[in-house]
């Protein structure tokens, strides 16, 4: 009956172990999609502006943890959405400076002609789920790199 009871308590200690090991890994890998699936997301907008040969506007929005592509840079007409992505669904919490949605405006030659904030210098924007980050930083030209 000892041995049994000493049994069950190294697997007990066995199996929280790694549980504990699984959620951290789950965060870790979760954040790091968020962070990638917003590179992809640059590099189609990119790319699909150059493809059509009109400007598109990639934007995130920190407060709803969203991203989008639309197919218009200025004003409202005619505006069509192309890609929508919630980060939110994978729990993983978008943040900006100052929680500032993030606009990014390509030209049909695929450069950024307008970014917005900080349209001068590189732009980070975090990815969090639990006590992990993962960060993309945006040139001044529009190019999202992971970090």
């Amino acid at each position: 009956m000892i041995e049994m009871v000493f049994a069950v308590l190294v697997a007990a200690i066995l199996t929280s172990v790694a549980v504990s090991n699984a959620s951290e890994y789950l965060a870790r890998r979760g954040t790091q999609n968020a962070r990638d699936a917003f590179v992809f997301l640059s590099y189609r907008a990119r790319a699909s502006a150059v493809e059509r040969g009109v400007p598109l506007r990639l934007e995130i929005d920190a407060v709803r943890d969203h991203a989008w592509i639309v197919t218009r840079c200025s004003g409202s007409v005619g505006v069509d959405t192309l890609v929508n992505h919630y980060f939110g669904n994978d729990h993983v919490n978008v943040l900006t400076p100052s929680d500032a949605r993030v606009t990014i405006c390509y030209s049909p030659r695929g450069f950024a002609t307008d970014r917005n904030p900080n349209p001068s210098g590189e732009l980070m924007v975090r990815f969090g789920r639990g006590g992990d980050t993962a960060s993309a930083a945006i040139g001044v030209l529009g190019q999202v790199q992971g970090r």
